[in-house]
């Protein structure tokens, strides 16, 4: 439950920044984080803004996450490379705008 509390938290404080709203309802859904932001994901193949923004920071927000958090099979990640490997795939696999908003969070120290 810790690795999910820390996913929304971050999602949040990314929204928050962003600018967007939560959307309740059959308009909530949000397609997995397997599309990638260039195109190339899967399933649909939906490419920059045609991926909810919603979805665009979950990714960044999970990954991110994923990357800093401990895991049984490995030990998390230092923050400052994660957010190094996030920013090489920025454009890619992730909305570069996302990522730098996590990058000033990060450096002003909004986020632990």
């Amino acid at each position: 439950m810790e690795r999910a509390s820390g996913t929304l938290a971050l999602f949040s404080s990314l929204l928050r920044i962003v600018g967007g709203r939560l959307v309740f309802g059959a308009n909530a859904y949000l397609p997995p984080s397997a599309e990638w932001f260039d195109g190339s994901g899967y399933p649909a193949g939906l490419a920059g803004e045609n991926i909810r923004l919603h979805a665009r920071i979950l990714a960044v927000a999970d990954s991110y996450d994923a990357i800093t958090t401990d895991r049984p099979y490995r030990k998390g990640i230092p923050k400052r490379r994660a957010l190094e490997i996030l920013k090489n795939r920025a454009g890619t696999q992730f909305d570069a705008a996302i990522v730098e908003v996590l990058q000033q969070l990060c450096a002003s120290g909004q986020l632990p």
